[in-house]
């Protein structure tokens, strides 16, 4: 584990990075090259352990539900649900039952619910400048601007208006 000390401007406070654990290696073959595979950091029910696996990185339409992780790896058990539009990049996400994914060819991220779609406005290309993260506490925007002199910033996210 290590703690890191961003630079802090003037008038900011000073925050810090606390701890980077080791990597853990989980073995998944998929006919993917690229892609990513997550769990809900806030499922909608205490004890449920689901995996998500979204394949590809351009235009992919399905997300792949596994009921556990033991399901996850064996690759048995999947539920596809099919997507409203193509995911564009990286950036994506699981928070509270709810996919938060870069939409393809487009400058919007969209949230989706099974069959509740609510499209917010960011400002960026399918190579996202802007990734989602997610964790116990929220739903987060992390990304860098000119004013900040290009430093990261993480800003948090209402999950429903995204702003």
């Amino acid at each position: 584990m290590c703690a890191v000390r961003a630079p802090a401007k003037a008038g900011k406070s000073d925050q810090t990075l606390g701890g980077i654990l080791q990597p853990m290696t989980h073995a998944f073959e998929s006919a993917q090259k690229y892609g990513a595979w997550m769990m809900d950091p806030l499922p909608p029910t205490v004890d449920e352990t689901k995996i998500y696996v979204l394949g590809g990185h351009s235009n992919a339409k399905a997300l792949w539900m596994y009921g556990s992780y033991a399901d996850f790896v064996t690759r048995r058990f999947k539920t596809v649900i099919a997507l409203p539009t193509g995911v564009g990049g990286t950036g994506h996400v699981i928070y509270n039952g709810t996919i938060y994914y870069p939409q393809y060819n487009t400058a919007k991220d969209v949230m989706f619910r099974r069959k509740h779609l609510n499209k917010g406005q960011f400002s960026f290309g399918a190579f996202a400048d802007i990734d989602l993260a997610a964790d116990e506490r929220g739903l987060w925007a992390v990304y860098t601007t000119t004013a900040n002199d290009g430093y990261i910033v993480i800003s948090k996210l209402h999950p429903v208006t995204l702003q």
